[in-house]
C-alpha cells in the first residue's frame, strides 16, 4: 500500500506510479478511482451496507419504475440503467460509484474536511475484474449479454429474487445525466456476495494487486480540498447545477477558506513609561520614577 498522503503533489506522484506499474498506460481503459472520506469502510454497495434488507431489492426496483416516470425525461431501457437512475438519486442499490477522473475522487474524498481520521482513494483495474468475473478483457455497457448474471432472475416461487453472478464486475454506464457526464462515472456492481469488494479481492490472485488504496492523511484533508479549488477542481466542475455552484461560492468565502488570508498580525503593546515626579536629588533635577 502507498505511503499516506499529506499534500496534492504528493497524491499526484502516489496515483501516477500505477498505471506504470500495471502496464495500463496506453490502454483503452485506464485505471477507475473511488474517492471515500473513510479509510477503513470497505468497497460495499449501499444495498449491502445494513440499512435495508437486501432481500427486498426486487420491491424496491418495482415500486421505483412504477412511481419515477412522471420525474425522468427518459425512460431506461433494462434494469442496469433503472438501477444507474437509482444510485445516482440516492437509492440504495448493489452499484458502487467510480470515476475515471483521480482528481475527481481525490475531492469526494477529502470534500468533508472537518471529518475525523484519514480518507483514502481506491484505484481499480476494471480489466483484471472483469476477466475474474465474466472471462472479458474489457467492459461492456448494460445491454450486453454478459451482464445478465447480475440481473434478478426468478427463483422458484416466480419471484425475481435470485443473483446469479458471485463477484463484482466493471460497467460503463449511459451517461444520461449531465453529473455522471461531469464526475466521468462508472460503476461496478455486486453479484451475490456481499462482502466489499476489497475483501473479495484480497482472496483473489488476479486482483490481488489491482485494486489499491492510496491513504489521506485527516489532517490534510482542507489543506489538499484548498489546492484542489485553486486547480480548478470545485464542486461545480463535479455538480455541474446550481447546487454545486451554491457549494463552491460558499466554500470560496467560508471561513474555513479565507481565516488563513485574513489573519493579521498582533499589535505590540506599548511598553509602559515610567512615572515623571520630583524627588529629591544631588542636581535638584526631577529623576524618572519606573
Amino acid at each position: 500500500m502507498p505511503r499516506k498522503v499529506e499534500s496534492l503533489e504528493g497524491f499526484l506522484r502516489a496515483v501516477e506510479k500505477i498505471p506504470v506499474q500495471w502496464d495500463a498506460v496506453s490502454t483503452t481503459t485506464h485505471p477507475w478511482f473511488r474517492g471515500q472520506q473513510v479509510a477503513s469502510w470497505d468497497l460495499k454497495p449501499g444495498l449491502y451496507r445494513g440499512s435495508i434488507n437486501c432481500k427486498y431489492e426486487r420491491e424496491i426496483l418495482r415500486d421505483f419504475k412504477l412511481r419515477s416516470p412522471q420525474y425522468l425525461e427518459t425512460r431506461p431501457q433494462n434494469d442496469l440503467e433503472w438501477l444507474f437512475v437509482m444510485q445516482h438519486y440516492g437509492m440504495p442499490t448493489r452499484l458502487l460509484d467510480w470515476t475515471e477522473s483521480y482528481l475527481y475522487a481525490l475531492y469526494f474524498a477529502v470534500v468533508n474536511y472537518q471529518g475525523r481520521g484519514d480518507a483514502c482513494v481506491w484505484v481499480l483495474d476494471p480489466w483484471a475484474l472483469n476477466e475474474e468475473a465474466i472471462g472479458m478483457a474489457s467492459v461492456p455497457i448494460s445491454e450486453q449479454d454478459e451482464l445478465r448474471p447480475y440481473y434478478l432472475r426468478p427463483d422458484n416461487h416466480g419471484f425475481a429474487r435470485v443473483i446469479d453472478a458471485r463477484i463484482p464486475v466493471a460497467i460503463r454506464p449511459s451517461r444520461a445525466t449531465p453529473r455522471i457526464e461531469a464526475q466521468k462515472g462508472a460503476f461496478t456492481i455486486h453479484g451475490s456476495i456481499k462482502q466489499g469488494l476489497n475483501l473479495q479481492a484480497a482472496k483473489l490472485d488476479a486482483l490481488s494487486d489491482r485494486l489499491i488504496k492510496i491513504p489521506i492523511a485527516g489532517a490534510k484533508r482542507k489543506s489538499i480540498l484548498m489546492a484542489l479549488h485553486r486547480a480548478g477542481v470545485t464542486a461545480t466542475k463535479v455538480f455541474p447545477d446550481l447546487e454545486g455552484l451554491c457549494e463552491e461560492v460558499h466554500f470560496r468565502y467560508s471561513q474555513a477558506y479565507m481565516k488563513p488570508s485574513l489573519r493579521l498580525k498582533k499589535k505590540r503593546r506599548p511598553r509602559k513609561r515610567g512615572r515623571i515626579r520630583l524627588t529629591g536629588s544631588a542636581s535638584g533635577r526631577p529623576r524618572k520614577v519606573p
